[in-house]
């Protein structure tokens, strides 16, 4: 966030796109680790989609869905 100067408490959701969530090392809570690391409020949802090759842009549509 700081890098692009947004406000963190303006996010309404993280949404990670995630290839081989299961064996991540945080149990795969990547999303809401980014989040609360970037500084989204921890009352804010976090969604990590899981879709091997479409995975970058499934999570962009989901951030569509959420606006």
């Amino acid at each position: 966030m700081q890098t692009v100067s947004i406000d963190p408490s303006i996010v309404d959701a993280t949404i990670v796109g995630n290839v081989n969530f299961l064996s991540q090392c945080d149990g795969g809570k990547t999303a809401r680790h980014s989040g609360l690391y970037s500084g989204v409020p921890v009352e804010r949802p976090a969604l990590a989609v899981n879709l091997a090759c479409g995975a970058g842009l499934q999570a962009v549509v989901s951030g569509c869905i959420v606006s």
